[in-house]
């Protein structure tokens, strides 16, 4: 018999999704390991041994596999790339810290809209000590006005190597009309390291737009070694358990992609995870007669938010991720770091949760891994919202003293509230950082969020779903079948 396989991998759990030719479909749950392709592994090997299978044999019957992941967005959100070096033309070396007029309000909901002077451009993701620039130029006919200077380019490539870049971003003027000397400037980077990953922008993004396709380069470079590692790592323990087929990741547009385009380009997996979701959403709608739908997918490190207009998903061909502008098409789905394992900290006297995730190692606090800090998980669970005994199909089990005393060291005391005061208010603001999202995916479009059901979905979604959904403003709510892996 075969198998058709869909595996999301999460930046807390991993979700197994396995049909057979009959349309019988059996779903499972693993946390993520710090190495990926290991946690894959542990998933697939629960879904062998519910087919009464060895892993060898059940991995030599699936005939497709299917891969979404959020592993891209989340080292975005998480700031978790690499060190990044960036060569560009003379004279625009500053590109990316001018940015634009509006990218300091970019990302951001209307009521932050406010102290607008003292508001900060976006972190470009990379050190300004790391950019150097190439003489060179092309006009706008695509013409060479002045040729590359290839022993100055080779000695501004070997400065920043010496420098310990572990990525280098290309980028220069007029580009996606003549892109002759990025590509001299890339054989010139991998002639000095042949492992080095190079991001060429008239690769990537070959249109108009000067600061978008530089952001766009950087963040690709930013993320291109993290996703290689995670798609090697993937790939080998696969074809070590077995499995001889090629597997297929799911793009930011619905679309797939083999995994050695992925690897050269993983700006095109920002939206892989959610787009899974937003896909199974317009299904689901259609099936049971939704024609405008929200879709909120609340995983353990991001919730992510998108729309069905008429039956259909917004695309767009430009994405706001964080508050970075991105020359990527997708579907219209925007993301934030808040989750289920989104820290908790007391900053400033004001209570802040998020970005920053505790993951599945050590987790949050109630794992019983070794996480100390209070996560939005661990305010549930003191809240009493979840079962100590009955966690990830009854296969976990939580301890609420960990996280009360979490809750209790960095939060509580701090502010001087009470633990139950703290992980109320904890639970508070992840519920309005995800309502703040959700206006921004309706208000800011034009669209009254009254007129869409909520379809809510990922491991926490559900659970907060009525909080953020009264707070956005929605009036019905539908959570799918199998919602902790719907995407």
């Amino acid at each position: 018999m075969g198998y058709y396989v869909g595996i999301d991998v999460g930046g807390t759990f991993t979700d197994v999704c396995v049909a057979n030719q009959d349309g019988n479909i059996s779903v499972y749950k693993t946390p993520t390991l710090p190495d990926i392709g290991v946690g894959v592994i542990n998933g697939l090997r629960l879904a062998a041994e519910a087919q009464g299978l060895g892993l060898p044999t059940f991995l030599a019957q699936v005939e497709r596999f299917g891969h979404g992941s959020t592993v891209a967005v989340n080292a975005l959100l998480q700031r978790r790339g690499v060190r990044v070096g960036l060569i560009t033309t003379r004279g625009f070396a500053d590109t990316l810290w001018i940015s634009r007029m509006m990218a300091m309000t970019t990302g951001l909901p209307p009521e932050h809209l406010t102290h607008y002077r003292r508001r900060k451009r976006p972190d470009p993701l990379m050190a300004r000590s790391l950019v150097r620039e190439a003489v060179e130029r092309i006009d706008y006919r695509g013409d060479v006005v002045v040729a590359l200077n290839v022993d100055g380019a080779r000695h501004a490539i070997r400065e920043l190597l010496d420098q310990g870049i572990e990525s280098l971003a290309i980028c220069t003027l007029w580009s996606f009309r003549n892109p002759v000397h990025e590509r001299m400037l890339r054989e010139i980077a991998l002639e000095l390291a042949p492992d080095l990953y190079v991001s060429v922008s008239s690769d990537l993004v070959p249109v108009i737009k000067e600061y978008e396709r530089m952001a766009t380069t950087v963040v690709n470079a930013y993320l291109g070694p993290v996703v290689n590692g995670y798609i090697s790592a993937m790939g080998n323990e696969l074809e070590t358990s077995g499995f001889g087929n090629e597997f297929f990741m799911l793009n930011s547009v619905g679309g797939v992609i083999p995994p050695k385009e992925a690897a050269l380009k993983p700006i095109q997996l920002l939206g892989s995870g959610p787009s899974g979701g937003a896909l199974a959403s317009q299904l689901l709608a259609r099936q049971i007669g939704l024609p405008n739908v929200l879709v909120a997918d609340m995983g353990g490190t991001s919730f992510d938010a998108g729309l069905i207009v008429e039956g259909e998903l917004l695309l767009q061909t430009e994405a706001v991720v964080g508050n970075l502008n991105l020359l990527s098409p997708m579907i219209g789905i925007r993301s934030i770091g808040t989750g289920g394992g989104s820290i908790a900290v007391s900053a400033d006297g004001m209570l802040k949760v998020g970005p920053e995730s505790a993951g599945s190692f050590p987790g949050p606090a109630c794992y019983g891994r070794g996480g100390t800090m209070p996560t939005v998980t661990d305010a549930d669970l003191v809240l009493g919202f979840l079962n100590p005994e009955y966690f990830l199909s009854g296969t976990m089990k939580l301890d609420a003293e960990a996280a009360s005393e979490a809750i209790r060291k960095h939060v509580a005391e701090p502010l001087g509230l009470s633990v139950l005061d703290a992980a109320a208010g904890i639970r508070e603001v992840a519920d309005q950082q995800m309502a703040d999202l959700l206006r921004q995916s309706t208000l800011e479009r034009g669209y009254d969020p009254r007129e869409f059901c909520l379809f809510a979905y990922g491991g926490a979604g559900p659970l907060h779903a009525c909080a953020f959904g009264r707070e956005a403003g929605v009036r019905s709510v539908v959570v799918p079948v199998a919602a902790p892996v719907f995407s």
